[in-house]
């Protein structure tokens, strides 16, 4: 039988077993308070020796200090309300208690949609909801940023259909066990992949919690699996991400990794 959770004896209760038939059923939603995220990022072309953030847009994302609308920009008239491409984009993410936020919104083609009613502290994913043609996303780029031309939060490139964001927040009713990572460098340029995190995002007010480094990976030109036998533990109010660096010349990276969510 394929057990659902496992605790080892003379350690204490909470610890699980991370082993292949538990992933399974974690992710067929068989073990009751929890649940199996999988995230990806990538950045489609990093520049020569410029630290940089693992998603769908150049540079660093610029982390919100406050919670706020959102807004949907479609570069091209397809991505429409009533257009043949994107119909409205998912967006998800917590709000400033930390609680897990999510609405959906109407694209305007070439255009800026309305702003969202539901207020984000951080977006960690967005995806096409409706297309108006068979297999079809969106035709062009869909940006999620704050309301008013506001912070870039999000990027879904043509044709992807989902936003390509390394970044996650744990929300505050959950703790998270990462489980597994795949970096990837797409050329021979050696290229450093580094994990990070940042806690106890409930603060308001100086001293805020520092960034902190999870794992790295050094020089790594092709793609470097990760399986993690001891698993990493990530408290709720979290934030995590990757970056990259390449040491010459520019470069794609894309990272996969995967966490199991535990209720609180």
């Amino acid at each position: 039988m394929i057990p659902t959770r496992s605790i080892i004896e003379g350690v204490a209760p909470g610890v699980y077993f991370t082993d292949k038939g538990y992933l399974r059923e974690v992710a067929l939603g068989n073990v009751p308070g929890a649940s199996l995220v999988t995230k990806f990022g990538r950045n489609p072309g990093s520049a020569m020796t410029t630290l940089e953030d693992v998603w769908g847009a150049a540079g660093s994302r610029s982390t919100l200090t406050s919670e706020a609308t959102m807004e949907v920009v479609a570069a091209v008239a397809a991505d429409d309300a009533a257009g043949l491409g994107a119909r409205s984009v998912i967006i998800q993410g917590v709000n400033r208690a930390l609680l897990p936020v999510q609405e959906k919104i109407a694209t305007n083609g070439g255009g800026t949609s309305d702003p969202s009613i539901q207020k984000f502290f951080r977006v960690y994913r967005a995806w096409v909801a409706d297309a108006g043609a068979n297999n079809v996303a969106n035709t062009g780029l869909v940006s999620v940023r704050v309301s008013g031309v506001g912070l870039l939060q999000a990027t879904i490139l043509a044709g992807i259909g989902q936003s390509e964001t390394s970044h996650f927040t744990v929300p505050i009713n959950k703790r998270a066990l990462l489980v597994y990572v795949l970096p990837t460098v797409a050329s021979n340029k050696k290229t450093d992949v580094t994990m990070w995190q940042r806690q106890e995002l409930w603060r308001t007010a100086v001293p805020y919690t520092s960034k902190r480094k999870v794992m790295g990976w050094s020089g790594i030109d092709l793609a470097s699996p990760t399986s993690l036998d001891v698993p990493i533990l990530f408290p709720g109010g979290t934030d995590i991400w990757f970056t990259t660096f390449a040491a010459a010349g520019s470069t794609v990276t894309e990272v996969t990794y995967s966490l199991i969510l535990y209720d609180i």
